[in-house]
C-alpha cells in the first residue's frame, strides 16, 4: 500500500484501487474511489466523517505513515488506512483522543407536507465514520444485517433490497452494503466492522444514511462523549470500501474477509456438550474413552467444555451457581484450576494420551467480565499457562458480554496479547450464541466462530436448518471461519414426529451438511452406534484428504428448506468440487459433469450429469474441467 499526503490531498492506493481524500481548511470534504474502470465520488458538500457535529475547521493536518493526524484544541484524531494485498478494498479506522460534545447536532429539515419543495431534507445523526458517493441515477442497494444471539434466532442474515433515490434521503440497517451501479455494472461494497445491533455501542441512528447518491454515510461509528478519553486513543468502528464488477461482488466480498484470516487447516472438532449432559460426565475416565472414539472417527481436536475447572458456573448440572459472564475469581480464587475430583492426575495424562492418538485437546473458557474485563491480564496468564504447560491451542470463549467500548477494548487486548505471546498458535472459538458479543466482523482475524447451539434434547436440531444457516452465510462470508454442528441423530427420537427429524437421516449426510465449514461433532461420541460411527469415520477421512485444497466455497441450488436440491461449489487450488445435497425433493440432477465421486450415501449416484437417485442423499465429487 502507498499512502501520501500532498497539497491537501490524501492518497491511498494499491495495484487494484486508489482512494483520494481532499481536505479544505483541515476538513476532509471529498472522497473518491477509482478502480481503473469507474470513479465513485462524493460531491464535496459534506465532510467525509463527522463525530457529534464536531467542527474540524482549521485543524492542523499532518501526514502519518498510513494516514493523517488531525488536531484541534480539544480533539486529536488519527485516521489510519490499510489495504489487503492485490484486492480492491481500503479499510479505515478513526482513532480519537480528547473531548467530544455531550450531544450531537442534527440538521432540521422539512418533512413531507404535501407541498413540493426542492428537495426535502430530514434530520439525521451527525455521527458517521466514512462516506462515499455516486453520480449514477440507477443505483441499487442490498443491506446485509448479520444476526448472532443464535440461541434465540434462526435467520442469521437479514437482507433488505432497495433502489437509491438520487435526490432523496434514505436509511438502512446492517453491517455490509452492496451498491450496484446499473449503468456501468460496477459495485461499491461498503461495510462497518461493528457488532450486530444487539451489541452495537451507541447505535442511536441507522447504520447507513444517504442524503443523496453523492453523499452516502456509514453512520453510528460507536463513539460518543462517554466513550472518548483525553488520555488514550479510542477507535471508532472500522469502515471498509471496495470496488469490483457487480457480477463478482460475493466472491470479492469473501476474498476481502478472508484476507485477514490466518492461514490454517480446516479441522474437525468434537465437544460433548451437544448431548446435554453438561458437566455431569466430564472426568478423566470419560475423556479418555472419548479420545479413543475420536481417534477411531478421525477427529482432530477434542474440546472439553464447561466442567473441567474447579469453579462452578451457572451452566452446571451438578451444583447450583449463579456465576456467569464474570466474577469467577471473586467466587473462587482458584476457579480456573483443574478440578482435582474429576482429574486427580491433572490434565497431563489426558493431553499425553490424546497426543499418542494424534488428537489435540481444547478447553472451554469464559473471560472474566467483571468491571468490563479490567482484569483481563489474569485471563491472559491463565490461558497462556495452559498453552505453555500442556500445548493446548484451542479455547472456546463463552459467557462474553461487551456492553460498551471499554469492555470491547479490554476483551480484544486479551486476544491480542495471547496471539502475540503464542506467535499466532492459540486459536479462539468465539461463541456467538447468546449475549452482547462482537459477532461476525470485528477483529475477524482473532479466531473461528462457534455459530450455534442446537440440541435433540430440546427438539431444535434439524439437519436442514443447520445447513440453511451455513448455506445463507456462505454467499457472503468465508466458511472456513465458521463451526457448524452435527449431532447424534438417534437420540430423542420421541421429540420429533416428521420426516425432517434427525433420525430420518444418515450420519454421513448430516456431516456433509456442515463439511463446507469446520465440522463440529457436537456429541458424546461414545454414544454413537456402530453404523453411525462407521459412516462418520468414512466421510471424515474423505474430508481430511481434500480439505487443504478448499480455497473458496459458494452456495448453489435452492436455499435449504428440507425440500430442496441444494449444496456448494468449492473452488480448490488443484480441483473444483461439488457438494450436492438432495433433500426431500423430486429434483435430483445438477448440470455439471464429475470426474469422480469421492463420497456419497447413494450407491446409484451419477457422474454425468451429477445426480442423486433418492431423497436425503448427498454426493461430494471432483468437477470435470
Amino acid at each position: 500500500m502507498l499512502c501520501t499526503f500532498e497539497n491537501n490531498v490524501l492518497t491511498i492506493k494499491n495495484e487494484k484501487l486508489t482512494r483520494t481524500i481532499r481536505f479544505e481548511n483541515g476538513v476532509p470534504m471529498q472522497s473518491t474511489l477509482h478502480s481503473g474502470r469507474t470513479v465513485w465520488s462524493t460531491d464535496g458538500t459534506k465532510p467525509v466523517f463527522s463525530f457529534c457535529g464536531t467542527d474540524f475547521s482549521g485543524a492542523a493536518v499532518s501526514a502519518l505513515e498510513n494516514g493523517v493526524l488531525l488536531e484541534t484544541e480539544s480533539l486529536s484524531l488519527r485516521w489510519e488506512f490499510t489495504m489487503p494485498e492485490n484486492l480492491p478494498f481500503v479499510e479505515s479506522t478513526l482513532w480519537v483522543k480528547g473531548t467530544l460534545p455531550e450531544t450531537g447536532n442534527s440538521s432540521a429539515g422539512g418533512l413531507a407536507t404535501g407541498v413540493e419543495t426542492t428537495p426535502q431534507r430530514r434530520g439525521f445523526s451527525a455521527s458517521y465514520g466514512d462516506s462515499f458517493g455516486s453520480a449514477s441515477h440507477s443505483l441499487d442497494v442490498r443491506a446485509l444485517d448479520l444476526r448472532d444471539v443464535t440461541d434465540h434466532t434462526n435467520t442469521l442474515i437479514r437482507i433488505t433490497d432497495g433502489s437509491m433515490y438520487f435526490r432523496g434521503h434514505d436509511t438502512y440497517n446492517g453491517q455490509i452494503f452492496l451498491f450496484s451501479d446499473n449503468s456501468t455494472g460496477e459495485e461499491c461494497i461498503a461495510a462497518k466492522l461493528s457488532p450486530s445491533r444487539v451489541a452495537h455501542y451507541n447505535a442511536d441512528s441507522a447504520d447507513l444514511l444517504s442524503e443523496t447518491c453523492a453523499n452516502i454515510h456509514l453512520c453510528a461509528p460507536g463513539l460518543d462523549a462517554a466513550a472518548v478519553s483525553p488520555d488514550e486513543w479510542t477507535p471508532a468502528y472500522t469502515c471498509v470500501l471496495g470496488l469490483c464488477p457487480t457480477a463478482d461482488r460475493e466472491r470479492m466480498l469473501r476474498a476481502w474477509y478472508r484476507s485477514a484470516l490466518p492461514a490454517g487447516t480446516r479441522y474437525i472438532m468434537s465437544n460433548t456438550w451437544g448431548d446435554r449432559n453438561q458437566d455431569k460426565c466430564i472426568c478423566e475416565e470419560f475423556i479418555l474413552r472419548e479420545i479413543d472414539r475420536a481417534a477411531e472417527i478421525g477427529v482432530d481436536i477434542l474440546q472439553i467444555d464447561d466442567g473441567w475447572q474447579q469453579g462452578i458456573t451457572a451452566n452446571s448440572a451438578l451444583k447450583k451457581s449463579t456465576v456467569w459472564n464474570g466474577g469467577y475469581r471473586a467466587a473462587d480464587k482458584d476457579f480456573w484450576a483443574v478440578n482435582k475430583g474429576k482429574f486427580p492426575r491433572g490434565l497431563q495424562p489426558v493431553v499425553d494420551y490424546a497426543k499418542e492418538k494424534g488428537i489435540g485437546i481444547g478447553l472451554w473458557f469464559s473471560p472474566d467480565g467483571a468491571d468490563n474485563y479490567a482484569g483481563y491480564k489474569l485471563d491472559v496468564e491463565t490461558l497462556y499457562g495452559f498453552y505453555k504447560e500442556y500445548g493446548i491451542r484451542h479455547f472456546k470463549l463463552d459467557g462474553i458480554a461487551t456492553p460498551n467500548r471499554t469492555a470491547e477494548k479490554n476483551l480484544f487486548a486479551m486476544l491480542q496479547e495471547l496471539t502475540d505471546l503464542s506467535h499466532g498458535e492459540i486459536v479462539f472459538n468465539m461463541d456467538i450464541t447468546a449475549g452482547c458479543r462482537p459477532g461476525y466482523l470485528p477483529h475477524r482475524e482473532k479466531g473461528d466462530l462457534f455459530v450455534e447451539n442446537r440440541y435433540t434434547d430440546w427438539g431444535n436440531y434439524y439437519p436442514h436448518a443447520t445447513l440453511r444457516n451455513l448455506w445463507q452465510l456462505s454467499r457472503y462470508l468465508p466458511t472456513e471461519r465458521m463451526q457448524f454442528e452435527v449431532l447424534n441423530l438417534r437420540r430423542n427420537k420421541e421429540k420429533y414426529n416428521d420426516i425432517l427429524g434427525p433420525d430420518n437421516y444418515d450420519m454421513d449426510y448430516a456431516f456433509a451438511c456442515v463439511m463446507a465449514a469446520k465440522p463440529l461433532v457436537w456429541m458424546e461420541m461414545t454414544g454413537l452406534n456402530e453404523e453411525d460411527t462407521a459412516r462418520l469415520q468414512k466421510i471424515a477421512a474423505v474430508f481430511k484428504e481434500y480439505r487443504d485444497d478448499f480455497a473458496d466455497v459458494e452456495p448453489i441450488g435452492a436455499c435449504p428448506t428440507g425440500y430442496a436440491l441444494t449444496g456448494f461449489r468449492i473452488t480448490g487450488k488443484k480441483n473444483d468440487y461439488l457438494l450436492l445435497l438432495r433433500e426431500n425433493t423430486e429434483s435430483s440432477t445438477w448440470p455439471v459433469e464429475l470426474n469422480e465421486i469421492l463420497a456419497t450415501n447413494d450407491e446409484n449416484a451419477g457422474l454425468s450429469p451429477a445426480a442423486l437417485t433418492k431423497p436425503r442423499s448427498y454426493l461430494f465429487g471432483i468437477i470435470k474441467k
